[in-house]
C-alpha cells in the first residue's frame, strides 16, 4: 500500500513492464546506435539517455516523472537512427516497438497517480490534473522542435559540419532551458485529498492554491455537461469532477506576466479534471459520507 491507502496494481504492473522494455531498448537500440559509427558524441548522448531514464524509472517522485517523460520518448529518435541504417535488422524493430510502447506507458495515467503519490506526504492523497489541451500542443511541440535540433547536431557533428552542429545544440540546449521548467509543471498539477478537506495544487492555472475544508464542500459529482461551474481544468479534454461548495469562494488565477498577483475569481462550483475522475470521486466519497 502506499500513501493515501492506494492500491496500484496496474501501475506495478506498468512500472516493471517500462524498466523491462527499457532494458531491452538499451540492449537493442545502443549498439545499432554504435553501429552507426556517427561519432562520439551521439555514443555518449545515447548512453547519457539510457542511464537517465534507468534512474529516472527506478526512482518514483514528481521530478523523475518529469525526467521519464522526457528522456523515454527520446528512445524512439534514437530506434529512427538504427531503423534508417539497417530498415531489415530484426533487433532494431523490436527496439523501436519496445521505444513506442515505453513512451506510451510512461505518459499513462496510472504511471502519472503513482509516481505522483509516491511525493506525497503523510495523509496526502494526490490525483494528477490533465494537461489543458492547449498548453499539451504547445509542449509537445516544443518537444519535437528540440528532438529535431538534438538529431540534426547529431547528424552534422558526424558529417563533421562541427560549426552547423554546435548551433543546433546550442539552440536545443536554450529551448530546453526554457522548456522543462514548463514541462515540470504538468507533474506538479495535482487534486490532494488531505484529512481536513480538499486542495488544488495547479501552478499553471492558478496563482495560489485553492483550498477548501471538508465542512466547505457540499457535493462531488462527474460534472454535466450543462453545468456551469467555473472551469479549472485548463479546459482540457475527457470527464470532469464538479466540486460544489457550501458558499462562495476565491480563486486566484493565473493571468501570466501582465497581471503577476493573479485575476481573482468567486465561485460557488468548480470544474476539475484528475486523469483517473473515477478514482478520485471514489476516493473523495470515501473520505466523508457527505460527499455524494
Amino acid at each position: 500500500m502506499e500513501s493515501g491507502g492506494v492500491a496500484p496494481n496496474s501501475a506495478m504492473v506498468i512500472t516493471w513492464l517500462i524498466r523491462g522494455m527499457w532494458l531491452g531498448i538499451a540492449l537493442t537500440l545502443g549498439p545499432a546506435v554504435d553501429a552507426l559509427n556517427a561519432g562520439l558524441p551521439t555514443s555518449v548522448c545515447s548512453w547519457l539517455l539510457w542511464v537517465a531514464g534507468a534512474i529516472a524509472l527506478a526512482v518514483k517522485s514528481t521530478i523523475t516523472l518529469t525526467v521519464a517523460r522526457i528522456t523515454v520518448p527520446t528512445s524512439v529518435v534514437f530506434g529512427v537512427f538504427g531503423v534508417v541504417n539497417d530498415p531489415m535488422s530484426v533487433v532494431t524493430g523490436i527496439g523501436m516497438v519496445l521505444a513506442c510502447a515505453a513512451t506510451l506507458a510512461t505518459c499513462s495515467a496510472p504511471i502519472g497517480r503513482s509516481w505522483v503519490q509516491a511525493s506525497a506526504y503523510g495523509a496526502e492523497d494526490r490525483f494528477p490534473l490533465r494537461p489543458p489541451l492547449g498548453f499539451l500542443i504547445a509542449s509537445t511541440a516544443m518537444y519535437l522542435i528540440v528532438a529535431t535540433l538534438v538529431t540534426l547536431a547529431l547528424v552534422y557533428s558526424a558529417d563533421g559540419r562541427i560549426v552547423v552542429s554546435i548551433v543546433c545544440a546550442t539552440l536545443s540546449v536554450a529551448l530546453l532551458v526554457l522548456a522543462i521548467p514548463r514541462w515540470h509543471r504538468l507533474s506538479i498539477r495535482w487534486l490532494v485529498l488531505v484529512p481536513v478537506g480538499v486542495v488544488v495544487h495547479d501552478p499553471l492555472l492558478l496563482s495560489e492554491t485553492a483550498m477548501w475544508k471538508r465542512h466547505e464542500v457540499r457535493s462531488v459529482a462527474l460534472a454535466e455537461t450543462t453545468t456551469e461551474a467555473a472551469d479549472l481544468t485548463g479546459p482540457s479534454t475527457g470527464h470532469a469532477l464538479e466540486i460544489v461548495l457550501q458558499q462562495m469562494a476565491t480563486v486566484v488565477l493565473n493571468t501570466g506576466r501582465r497581471q503577476p498577483q493573479g485575476r481573482a475569481i468567486h465561485l460557488k462550483a468548480a470544474l476539475i479534471a484528475p486523469t483517473r475522475p473515477g478514482e478520485a470521486l471514489a476516493a473523495l466519497r470515501s473520505r466523508s459520507a457527505t460527499l455524494r
